[in-house]
């Protein structure tokens, strides 16, 4: 044979070689709940930030997926808010009971959708509620009964009724009809025993629908 050919056939089967064993190597796409079956595995999974906070060296960002949740730990830092989709490569450990998967690049981490181009329905939230306690929501509504302090939020099917906390929005009018899109924190007041919507910072507001 032809050294020209085999040389190129050798070459092509080396780089066939490469490109399998990169899929070997690719980490594992995972559901958070099978988490425990990975420990000291590279792994890849993804859900929406329920917890975080920053230190001078590190950063803690906790994610949920469905009832299951895991910490991510990376000494860089990245941009998140309550609600973010975020998705993050790193190792499976356990550290005092809990499952965390340990980030070793900036470019491990990211957001794969910011917490306010995601709608969620408010029929989701009524059925689910504890998912999403303290936690930003982008929803959409009609306004229903208005208090002093207060108005009722309903689905559009007006089974859900939803109590939010009334901000002061300039140029805002609120009345009985009318539809919104609200972008909020969903709570639980303990000492009333109910969920809520709040307005806490400058990303939460109320847009009137139009053509409503």
């Amino acid at each position: 044979m032809n050294h020209k050919y085999i040389s190129l056939l050798a070459s092509t089967l080396g780089i066939l070689a490469l490109y399998a064993l990169s899929l070997f190597n690719q980490p594992i796409y995972i559901e958070i709940d099978e988490i425990g079956n990975f420990e000291g595995k590279v792994v890849t999974t993804q859900g929406i930030v329920i917890d975080y906070s920053s230190a001078k060296t590190n950063q803690l960002i906790t994610i949920q997926q469905n009832n299951s949740s895991v910490v991510l730990f990376q000494e860089a830092s990245i941009e998140v808010q309550l609600g973010d989709l975020v998705e993050a490569t790193g190792t499976v450990q356990k550290y005092n009971e809990i499952w965390e998967l340990i980030i070793d690049s900036p470019d491990s981490i990211f957001v794969l959708k910011k917490w306010t181009d995601q709608e969620i329905k408010l029929e989701d939230i009524a059925e689910h509620p504890i998912q999403y306690i303290d936690q930003n929501v982008n929803v959409t509504g009609y306004i229903d009964v208005v208090f002093d302090d207060y108005f009722h939020l309903i689905d559009e099917e007006n089974t859900y009724t939803f109590l939010v906390k009334k901000p002061y929005i300039k140029n805002l009018t609120i009345y009985p009809g009318k539809k919104i899109n609200m972008k909020a924190l969903f709570t639980y007041e303990e000492t009333q025993t109910r969920y809520l919507f709040e307005f806490r910072n400058e990303n939460h507001t109320i847009i009137s629908v139009l053509g409503e």
